[in-house]
Protein backbone atom coordinates (compact mmCIF):
# COMPACT_ATOMS: atom_id res chain seq x y z
CA UNK A 1 0.00 0.00 0.00
CA UNK A 2 1.40 3.06 -0.80
CA UNK A 3 1.83 5.90 1.76
CA UNK A 4 -1.08 8.00 2.31
CA UNK A 5 -1.05 11.49 1.63
CA UNK A 6 -2.34 14.47 3.82
CA UNK A 7 -5.30 15.18 1.91
CA UNK A 8 -6.49 11.43 1.67
CA UNK A 9 -5.60 11.58 5.83
CA UNK A 10 -7.80 15.04 5.96
CA UNK A 11 -10.41 13.38 3.82
CA UNK A 12 -10.92 10.22 5.96
CA UNK A 13 -10.92 12.50 8.91
CA UNK A 14 -14.13 14.74 7.23
CA UNK A 15 -15.77 11.36 6.80
CA UNK A 16 -15.27 10.16 9.81
CA UNK A 17 -15.92 13.30 11.64
CA UNK A 18 -19.13 13.71 9.52
CA UNK A 19 -17.85 17.03 7.49
CA UNK A 20 -18.27 15.25 4.42
CA UNK A 21 -21.10 13.52 4.37
CA UNK A 22 -20.63 9.27 2.84
CA UNK A 23 -21.77 9.01 -0.75
CA UNK A 24 -24.63 7.12 0.22
CA UNK A 25 -25.36 8.94 2.98
CA UNK A 26 -24.63 6.39 5.65
CA UNK A 27 -24.42 8.03 9.21
CA UNK A 28 -20.65 9.27 10.50
CA UNK A 29 -18.39 7.54 12.43
CA UNK A 30 -18.59 9.75 15.15
CA UNK A 31 -21.74 8.93 15.65
CA UNK A 32 -21.60 6.05 18.01
CA UNK A 33 -17.15 6.14 18.20
CA UNK A 34 -14.69 8.31 19.47
CA UNK A 35 -11.27 9.17 18.85
CA UNK A 36 -8.18 10.69 21.19
CA UNK A 37 -7.89 13.82 19.18
CA UNK A 38 -7.73 17.56 20.74
CA UNK A 39 -9.13 18.55 17.34
CA UNK A 40 -12.34 16.78 17.75
CA UNK A 41 -15.32 17.39 19.96
CA UNK A 42 -16.09 13.90 21.82
CA UNK A 43 -17.40 11.67 19.52
CA UNK A 44 -20.59 8.83 20.32
CA UNK A 45 -20.28 6.46 23.32
CA UNK A 46 -22.38 4.07 21.51
CA UNK A 47 -19.48 1.99 20.53
CA UNK A 48 -16.14 1.33 20.93
CA UNK A 49 -13.04 4.09 21.30
CA UNK A 50 -11.02 3.73 17.98
CA UNK A 51 -7.84 6.06 18.61
CA UNK A 52 -5.52 2.12 18.41
CA UNK A 53 -7.95 0.59 16.47
CA UNK A 54 -5.19 0.41 13.52
CA UNK A 55 -2.49 -1.53 15.40
CA UNK A 56 -5.15 -3.86 16.86
CA UNK A 57 -6.86 -4.84 13.44
CA UNK A 58 -4.60 -3.37 11.04
CA UNK A 59 -5.78 -2.61 7.38
CA UNK A 60 -7.42 -6.04 6.77
CA UNK A 61 -9.59 -5.75 9.79
CA UNK A 62 -10.59 -2.45 9.76
CA UNK A 63 -10.88 -2.82 6.31
CA UNK A 64 -13.38 -5.88 6.93
CA UNK A 65 -15.64 -4.58 9.41
CA UNK A 66 -16.27 -1.35 6.87
CA UNK A 67 -17.12 -3.48 4.30
CA UNK A 68 -19.33 -6.02 6.13
CA UNK A 69 -20.12 -5.35 9.89
CA UNK A 70 -20.45 -7.94 12.23
CA UNK A 71 -22.45 -5.53 14.43
CA UNK A 72 -26.02 -5.30 14.60
CA UNK A 73 -26.16 -1.60 15.38
CA UNK A 74 -23.66 -0.76 12.83
CA UNK A 75 -25.12 -3.28 10.35
CA UNK A 76 -28.68 -1.31 10.64
CA UNK A 77 -27.22 1.95 10.38
CA UNK A 78 -24.96 0.96 7.44
CA UNK A 79 -28.10 -1.29 5.84
CA UNK A 80 -28.48 0.00 1.88
CA UNK A 81 -26.13 3.04 2.53
CA UNK A 82 -22.59 0.93 2.41
CA UNK A 83 -19.19 2.99 2.14
CA UNK A 84 -17.34 2.96 -1.38
CA UNK A 85 -14.09 1.26 -1.35
CA UNK A 86 -12.29 5.14 -1.75
CA UNK A 87 -14.27 6.05 1.77
CA UNK A 88 -12.91 3.24 3.27
CA UNK A 89 -9.28 3.59 2.22
CA UNK A 90 -9.46 7.50 3.16
CA UNK A 91 -10.65 6.24 6.66
CA UNK A 92 -8.31 3.73 7.13
CA UNK A 93 -5.31 6.35 6.12
CA UNK A 94 -7.05 8.24 9.21
CA UNK A 95 -7.38 6.02 11.63
CA UNK A 96 -3.23 4.46 10.54
CA UNK A 97 -2.05 8.30 10.56
CA UNK A 98 -3.93 9.12 14.27
CA UNK A 99 -3.05 5.99 15.54
CA UNK A 100 0.56 7.12 14.57
CA UNK A 101 0.43 10.48 15.53
CA UNK A 102 -1.02 9.28 19.19
CA UNK A 103 1.44 8.93 21.93
CA UNK A 104 -0.50 7.71 25.22
CA UNK A 105 0.90 10.11 28.01
CA UNK A 106 4.03 7.90 30.32
CA UNK A 107 2.14 8.67 33.91
CA UNK A 108 4.82 6.99 35.61
CA UNK A 109 7.76 9.14 34.49
CA UNK A 110 5.07 12.38 35.34
CA UNK A 111 4.95 10.84 39.09
CA UNK A 112 8.21 10.12 39.44
CA UNK A 113 8.97 13.81 38.39
CA UNK A 114 6.78 15.14 40.86
CA UNK A 115 7.77 13.08 43.83
CA UNK A 116 11.06 14.23 43.35
CA UNK A 117 10.22 18.18 42.85
CA UNK A 118 7.92 17.06 46.05
CA UNK A 119 10.80 15.53 48.29
CA UNK A 120 13.22 17.94 47.44
CA UNK A 121 10.77 20.77 48.69
CA UNK A 122 9.94 18.83 51.46
CA UNK A 123 13.56 18.71 52.32
CA UNK A 124 14.17 22.41 52.25
CA UNK A 125 11.00 23.43 53.87
CA UNK A 126 12.43 20.72 56.64
CA UNK A 127 15.94 22.14 56.56
CA UNK A 128 14.39 25.58 57.14
CA UNK A 129 12.86 24.84 59.79
CA UNK A 130 15.31 22.61 61.45
CA UNK A 131 17.65 25.58 61.35
CA UNK A 132 15.33 28.29 62.98
CA UNK A 133 14.69 25.63 65.66
CA UNK A 134 18.14 25.02 66.37
CA UNK A 135 18.93 28.68 65.99
CA UNK A 136 16.33 29.70 68.62
CA UNK A 137 17.46 27.39 70.65
CA UNK A 138 21.27 28.77 70.91
CA UNK A 139 19.92 32.04 72.28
Amino acid sequence: KKAASKEDINRGMALFQGSQRFLRQGPSCMSCHDVKKTSFFAGGGLAKELTKSYSKLGETGISSILKKAPFPVMREAYANKELTDEEITFLIDFLANLDQEHKPRDYRSDMLRLSMVGFVVLFILYFILWTVGNTRRIK
